[in-house]
């Protein structure tokens, strides 16, 4: 994190896993941290919290605007975000991302503040077997897809984190435990729902439009629902309620860009359905909406499977971009998505502290956070990312280099650290420039001579120092 997408393996590569976003709430900051603290509130009304429109703000224009600067939680600003490249959510649930743990000898001390997934992966892991336990002491069979089910359904959205940062939102095994005991005796719940989009390459796991040729138009998918029983479960019980299994669903999208049929009837033999995604009257930013399959016979105990969709729409190709004046409240992110143009191969990122140290008789250092990311079909996304931390003071402007490819949207995030204290806004401005050589690769022979290379520059003029290498000696050997 903070960038989106930024999920990774294994947690962002199988639905058969749980991901844990970290989280810090005010009064770990307080005992673990030895934070001070301006305030003990758990969230801003602010920030966005529904699927659709999170965190839109701070894509273009001037964000100035009052914000309070009392502590909040939050996720780690570090943690990753969803949605994974092929559409998933990618974060399931979050759990709490600190603690002070034992640790070995030769570390010469007892215990060790220690944080992040590293953290709340294990405490999420604490929580199943709990549930585990508590199972087995009442005779109750746990599966996966059992267990996965009643933590999501069950889980508390935290204000301030969208679904992307938090997933179905803090874990509570209480609530977990209960819903557990409430469905005991419904096999449904023992089934997991596999959900593809069948009609693109691939067959991902969820709709994840970036680019802007992909979010100008109305497209319309096709989404296949498996329900998958256990592989290894082959006696005639279980074979006969594949054969039985029919199940009548409600299916119910969460935003007004999205259209889908209102009911579905599923078979052991899964079956596939069309939506509509109709992104283009939605503004610059990132949007999130789900479609939610809903036991039609039993609605309030949460959906059974959910199709995950991300739309990103870029602001207008310019060679130039100006932000605006971004005020930023405590861990506040605001994310920005650009497109690249033809030509462009390097991204010079302006970012200036608005503080007056005359008037705000302030000289503390601001962290903030730099990240960019640009998604490329069979690269990892750390091959096209910059992650930089500026710790800004009064009146300074920092200037940040990155590499860019042409014609990819490039996602531009900046964020207060999560511990940052101190209200803090910032002016943020963005110029594409470039040269590109052809050829590229210039090879020179015995006798002949030198090679000529032409470099074009689309976007303005540009002071070059040329310079070269021989990387590779090539001796051909004759029998």
């Amino acid at each position: 994190g903070p960038a989106l997408s930024t999920v990774g393996a294994p947690g962002g590569t199988s639905s058969a896993l749980i991901g844990v976003a970290a989280y810090v709430s005010p009064e770990m900051m307080e005992a673990e941290y030895s934070m001070m603290t301006t305030g003990g509130s758990s969230g801003s009304d602010d920030n966005e919290t529904s699927d659709d429109a999170v965190n839109v703000a701070g894509a273009h224009g001037d964000e100035a605007a009052e914000v309070t600067d009392d502590v909040v939680g939050t996720t780690y600003t570090w943690s990753s975000v969803g949605p994974t490249v092929d559409g998933d959510n990618g974060v399931d649930i979050t759990a709490p991302g600190g603690a002070i743990t034992s640790v070995p000898n030769w570390c010469l001390q007892k215990t060790q503040l220690m944080n992040g997934t590293s953290m709340s992966s294990p405490h999420a892991t604490g929580c199943v077997a709990l549930l585990l336990s508590a199972c087995k002491a009442e005779g109750i069979k746990a599966t996966p897809a059992r267990i996965k089910r009643a933590l999501q359904n069950t889980a508390k959205v935290m204000p301030g984190l969208n679904c992307l940062q938090q997933g179905s939102g803090m874990v509570q095994v209480d609530k977990a435990w209960e819903y557990l005991l409430a469905h005991k005796d419904d096999h449904d719940e023992d089934i997991h729902f596999n959900v593809t989009i069948d009609n693109r390459a691939g067959s991902p796991r969820g709709v994840y439009l970036r680019e802007a040729d992909e979010v100008n138009i109305k497209q319309t998918f096709s989404v296949r629902i498996d329900p998958l029983f256990r592989k290894d479960d082959v006696d005639f019980e279980t074979q006969q309620r594949r054969v039985d299994f029919e199940m009548r669903f409600t299916l119910q999208a969460t935003a007004d860009w999205v259209r889908s049929p209102d009911h579905l009837m599923l078979m052991h033999n899964g079956r596939s359905f069309k939506f509509e995604v109709d992104p283009t009257g939605i503004a610059p930013g990132v949007h999130t909406a789900k479609i939610y399959g809903y036991d039609s016979s039993l609605p309030n105990r949460g959906p059974m499977f959910m199709v995950p969709i991300t739309v990103i729409r870029p602001l207008e190709e310019q060679p130039q971009v100006s932000l605006g004046t971004l005020a930023f409240g405590p861990a506040e992110v605001k994310r920005s998505f650009l497109t690249v143009p033809a030509g462009a191969t390097w991204m010079d990122v302006s970012v200036k502290d608005l503080r007056d140290f005359s008037v705000d008789n302030d000289s503390s250092p601001r962290l903030m956070v730099l990240h960019t990311i640009q998604l490329l079909p069979h690269q990892a996304y750390r091959d096209n990312e910059a992650d930089e931390y500026l710790n800004l003071v009064p009146s300074q402007t920092s200037v940040k280099s990155i590499p860019v490819h042409a014609g990819v949207t490039i996602e531009l995030t900046l964020a207060r650290y999560w511990s940052a204290v101190g209200k803090t806004s910032c002016e943020v401005s963005v110029e594409f420039h470039g040269c590109r050589p052809s050829p590229e690769l210039v090879m020179l022979t015995c006798g002949g001579g030198g090679a000529s290379i032409k470099l074009y520059s689309e976007l303005k003029n540009e002071i070059i120092q040329p310079s070269a290498k021989l990387t590779k000696w090539l001796t051909p050997l004759t029998p």
